[in-house]
């Protein structure tokens, strides 16, 4: 069995390596961007990667939504999903994702990550991963979050991939989430072999703002799973 990573906007794979390194099982990170311009091809593509492995699909906002889409491609390959500060439905916004790709383009990533991005971290989030998290965005280029923001405002509803899904589903929440709503996140991860984890004084990327917690409750799910 192999943990599947898959990262958020604006980030890469790169940011999963502390996880990796404590997770007693194999890893993939793939960076999203680069393996087409849709969430489900993602997925089509982070199955091809992974093989014929069993898999842990965990994904982090975009990634979850990523994670669904891997579950709902090879139901019989995914072993569990971890959804993290995610959601399964969808509002289009096209004006908000047009937006994002003229300040992306007219600015930027720095200048993007700083409007869109910086703020979705928790008040107490060291400053130090916010400039990593800023600096590891910067290095993806904005080709590439153009394509995330696109593949992100575009994406199928995935409400009832999420309902019909019968493995275990864990949903991990910052407290002080605002994109989704912890409540929202909640809802989906509420049910028969579904956990539901809410991380006190953490914002929207839990696995960076508060990684020890987050790899405990991955340890925990690989143990019952082993």
């Amino acid at each position: 069995m192999k943990a599947l990573l898959l990262h958020p906007l604006p980030l890469g794979g790169q940011m999963w390596r502390a996880t990796a390194r404590q997770l007693p099982i194999d890893s993939i990170a793939p960076n999203l961007y680069e393996l087409g311009d849709s969430i489900q091809e993602w997925a089509q593509r982070s199955l091809e990667l992974a093989g014929g492995h069993d898999l842990i699909v965990v994904g982090n906002s975009v990634g979850g939504m990523c994670a669904l889409e891997v579950a709902a491609a090879s139901p019989a390959q995914v072993k569990a999903v971890v959804l993290i500060g995610s959601k399964a439905d969808v509002n289009p916004d096209p004006s908000a994702r047009d937006a994002a790709v003229q300040l992306l383009e007219a600015e930027g990533v720095g200048a993007a990550f700083d409007h869109l991005w910086a703020p979705l971290f928790g008040p107490s989030t060291p400053s130090t991963v916010i400039a990593e998290a800023r600096a590891l965005a910067i290095s993806q280029g904005v080709a590439a979050i153009v394509t995330g923001v696109r593949a992100f405002h575009d994406r199928r509803d995935l409400t009832d991939v999420a309902k019909k899904w019968n493995g275990p589903l864990v949903g991990i929440s910052g407290a002080l989430d605002t994109t989704p709503l912890p409540a929202k996140l909640e809802q989906i991860a509420s049910g028969e072999k579904r956990t539901f984890h809410l991380v006190p004084d953490c914002g929207h990327y839990a696995s960076l703002e508060r990684p020890s917690q987050v790899d405990q409750i991955l340890h925990d799910l690989i143990e019952e799973l082993a």
